[in-house]
């Protein structure tokens, strides 16, 4: 597993990209400065 964090300066905003070299696969997870885009998101179902 492959894990890395990147830090905006200025910002405290976190970004993080997870990834399996064996497999050659990655994903970013980069959250945006404003809550509009989850605080409309649809509640999970169980």
């Amino acid at each position: 597993m492959f894990f890395q964090q990147f830090k905006v300066e200025g910002l405290g905003c976190l970004s993080y990209m997870l990834g399996c070299p064996l497999a050659g696969r990655a994903i970013v997870v980069d959250p945006k400065r404003t809550s509009a885009i989850t605080s409309t998101a649809p509640a999970p179902t169980k």
